[in-house]
């Protein structure tokens, strides 16, 4: 007569066996639930098997991307859940953005890509390409830092610097390197201070330095005839080569 197993069971919907139940390796059958149990080395009770009306189901986190195939699959696919069923959403076209449309996701164009927007008022060109355009900067438009009444502008060679206003009767010229304006005391003291330029390298006008008063020129220079220049004690006129 053949020998016939029978292993541990329970007819009691959602009943699951504990360790009290069950040894290691042995097996446990819910009818009602169709499924069986049984117990790993580590003591955790576990299902082996599970039926349903259509046949065994999946465990859990058994499904990866190797599983899946929704028909006409193409890289750059996605996939949504439709209501019933996880569908698939073809790729879009390059620089389109997932977005939604009567609430599910569609592919369309970046409306927040302006980069080929066109400027306007100063600027000139595109977003992405901005200019500026031409005598659209005046005054009200330049901060170069700490800028005080009397300053003036120059440039460095890189940019548009600031140069601090010098102080009473000081004149602006040249350093010695002849790179940058600088403001400088003319000798002779202040309120004493003539400074001397000419248009041409002739002076045709008669000039005349009071008691005290200073002048530099840069020379060389004419004098017409019958022309006076006049240099009072204590003056000085300069005409350097």
């Amino acid at each position: 007569m053949p020998t016939v197993l029978k292993p541990k069971k329970s007819e009691t919907a959602d009943a699951v066996p504990t360790t009290s139940d069950l040894a290691v390796g042995e097996i446990c059958i819910n009818v009602a639930d169709q499924k069986i149990y049984t117990r790993k080395s580590d003591d955790s009770i576990v299902v082996v098997s599970s039926v349903t009306s259509g046949g065994g189901s999946l465990t859990a986190n058994s499904v990866n991307g190797t599983h899946i195939a929704l028909g006409s699959d193409a890289t750059g696919d996605i996939m949504y859940y439709n209501g019933t069923d996880y569908i698939r959403l073809a790729k879009g076209s390059n620089g389109e953005v997932l977005t939604l449309a009567s609430g599910v996701p569609s592919w369309a164009a970046d409306s927040t890509n302006v980069s080929g927007t066109s400027m306007g008022g100063d600027l000139g060109g595109t977003v992405g390409n901005a200019t500026i355009s031409a005598n659209a900067i005046d005054g009200t438009h330049i901060a170069l830092g700490s800028d005080a009444a009397g300053d003036v502008m120059y440039y460095n060679g890189t940019d548009y610097i600031r140069l601090a206003k010098g102080t009473a009767e000081q004149v602006l010229t040249m350093n010695s390197g002849a790179t940058a304006p600088s403001w400088v005391t003319v000798a002779g003291g202040a309120g004493n201070a003539v400074g001397i330029s000419f248009t041409s390298p002739t002076v045709d006008a008669d000039i005349t330095f009071s008691a005290g008063e200073n002048g530099k020129s840069d020379g060389p220079l004419a004098i017409t005839v019958g022309i006076a220049v006049t240099i009072s004690a204590g003056s000085t006129w300069t005409i350097r080569d």
